[in-house]
């Protein structure tokens, strides 16, 4: 091993951006409204990522994809929360698998997606106060239908096509933003 040679690595860093709370949390008062809220954390993440120059380091845009479900869908925005109003739902648990898997993926040509409701069948939820009573079948979370899943996935992959395109193509391969459609259903 040369000890002047610069080590090469093709390692990137990736910090998922949580998104803000959907309410006001007892003891965040502080922390704002929802938007002052996604800057902050956004402003956060990009510190790291600056921290760690000259290093790879992204950000999976998760807070900036649930900014953008709440500009287009509010109702769908709401049902991106759990009923703490912090945790993620099985939609906002989609919504931040999808972010995470188009940033990973990067912004080349859109990679096939596939939804199945029995995606949910084994999976762990959050569903507060299940235990007081054991029954946790009139508290079950409501999962994606397919549509909303859908939905969820574009709005991930035009989160990841914004963002990429404001890198150079040396700090994110190819990304450069041509030929990417982040209209419904766009290569799924």
């Amino acid at each position: 091993h040369n000890e002047s040679a610069p080590a090469t690595t093709t390692m990137i860093v990736i910090f998922l951006q949580t998104p803000a709370y959907r309410d006001t949390v007892q003891g965040c008062d502080d922390l704002g409204t929802f938007e002052a809220f996604t800057d902050r954390v956004l402003a956060g993440y990009q510190s790291y990522v600056d921290a760690l120059s000259p290093l790879r380091a992204e950000i999976a845009h998760v807070g900036m994809a649930y900014r953008h479900v709440r500009q287009t869908n509010v109702d769908l925005w709401r049902r991106l929360y759990a009923p703490d109003d912090f945790h993620p739902s099985p939609h906002g648990t989609w919504l931040q698998a999808c972010v995470l898997y188009y940033s990973i993926w990067g912004a080349h040509d859109r990679p096939p997606l596939r939804y199945s409701a029995a995606l949910w069948k084994s999976t762990r939820y959050f569903a507060p106060n299940a235990e007081q009573d054991g029954n946790d079948d009139d508290r079950l979370p409501a999962f994606p239908t397919t549509d909303e899943a859908m939905l969820l996935a574009d709005v991930a992959w035009k989160i990841q096509c914004e963002y990429s395109q404001t890198k150079t193509g040396a700090e994110h391969d190819g990304a450069d933003g041509g030929g990417n459609d982040p209209s419904p259903n766009a290569n799924l």
